[in-house]
């Protein structure tokens, strides 16, 4: 270093490459969840970027306008090696730090490509209890060379280790986040009731999601034809999908299409939330839905099966009820229950509201995840792959749970 030439102090660190690998950027709560998290990140420490495994979709453009880099790779078929390849070329190019990937089909692509890619740091993602047996067996294949494997719920984490077989050492819970609005007023309750055709008087029991065998929103019909004929009592379906004919079916055997509104996919469907007086999750199976969570963010007294995370979230007989799977007469007597109790659906709402900010927050998300990143990057140096998170740290994890 020559006369006149001053050492660079202060200088900022490299930021780390993360990547997140999801099947899809379209309408959904494990997208609205990776864009939380890619969005909340810290930049000045992460270069995020977010690959799907197939093209389009809202978040794509949501991510971009949020300056998060988004890669997509075209999808030919559900298991279509052509996309692994095309991951593996991403990848290379990358040179991420840190794959995240989220859910079986994309786990299984993101740590091929990423063993092939020379990725330093795997981590794969579980939403859901649904893995079959083939899906059970090729995560036992992978787990040996995953640092951990994060679940949104408990449950998923007890199936996990229970039911599939992976090491309880490497399986950690991170629960989703959501974004708590302000308490809505009349006017939002108003304008959410004129935009999906309810009156002012009508108390109205109301559900998003997927029409999907999985959501069992027959239940839904059954307790709404053993809630009686109040004229006051209406239903309301957030949704689009496949099961749409059988849903419409059951509605129309019980003859309540004077008492149901089939309201279709709706954009930033968590805003007409105002409308609904009660809300109700009928699923077979759940993760921790992101649903319930905006839900009981929007104050609302909830009413669902107690499948998956759901216990996780709704506090029984605090923050609303838990029934049976398939209990519709159950459903049904809590919804009357509410319904005809004004004072117990505010105190329930509010309850729900506070449960949710307290415990579901985006800071909290993101710190935790970061957290887990940072000591496998610490790791991953001084460590072999697939051995990088330490006791210790789940044991502090665990306690905090």
């Amino acid at each position: 270093m020559g006369p006149g030439v001053a050492a660079a102090v202060g200088a900022p660190p490299e930021r780390r490459r993360i990547c997140l690998v999801v099947g899809q950027l379209d309408v959904g709560g494990l997208e609205r969840q990776v864009y939380l998290l890619a969005t909340g990140l810290d930049r000045k420490r992460y270069d995020v970027s977010v690959v799907s495994l197939a093209r389009g979709g809202r978040w794509a453009e949501a991510l971009r306008k949020a300056g998060v880099g988004v890669v997509e790779i075209g999808r030919h078929g559900h298991l279509d090696w052509r996309r692994m390849i095309g991951l593996f070329r991403v990848l290379r190019d990358l040179r991420p730090d840190v794959v995240y990937s989220f859910n079986n089909v994309g786990n299984a692509y993101a740590r091929a490509a990423g063993l092939l890619a020379g990725v330093p740091v795997l981590i794969a993602g579980e939403r859901g209890v649904y893995l079959s047996w083939w899906m059970a067996l090729l995560e036992r294949l992978f787990i040996r060379f995953t640092e951990c494997v994060i679940c949104n719920a408990d449950a998923i984490r007890k199936d996990l280790i229970g039911r599939v077989g992976l090491p309880g050492n490497k399986v950690i819970t991170i629960r989703n986040a959501v974004v708590v609005p302000p308490l809505p007023g009349q006017e939002e309750r108003r304008e959410a009731r004129r935009l999906m055709g309810f009156a002012e008087d009508e108390i109205v029991v109301g559900t998003i999601a997927r029409l999907d065998p999985v959501k069992n929103l027959s239940m839904l019909a059954d307790a709404a034809a053993l809630s009686g004929a109040g004229a006051r009592l209406r239903f309301g379906i957030i949704g689009g999908g496949p099961d749409e004919d059988a849903v419409r079916d059951a509605i129309r055997k019980h003859g309540l299409e004077g008492r149901f509104a089939l309201l279709g996919e709706r954009d930033e469907a968590w805003t007409l939330l105002p409308g609904f007086d009660i809300f109700v999750l009928s699923s077979w199976s759940e993760g921790l839905p992101n649903t319930l969570m905006e839900a009981m963010a929007a104050g609302l007294p909830c009413v669902c099966t107690e499948v998956g995370g759901c216990p996780e979230l709704v506090a029984e007989g605090m923050t609303g009820y838990l029934v049976a799977p398939g209990d519709g007469a159950a459903m049904s007597a809590r919804i009357l229950e509410l319904a005809g109790d004004a004072g117990l659906r505010l105190t329930m709402g509010l309850a729900g509201r506070r449960r949710i900010a307290a415990g579901f927050s985006v800071e909290r998300m993101v710190a935790e995840v970061e957290g887990i990143i940072v000591k496998l990057l610490d790791a991953a140096a001084s460590r072999p792959r697939g051995r990088r998170l330490r006791a210790d740290l789940l044991g502090a994890r665990a306690r905090r749970q």
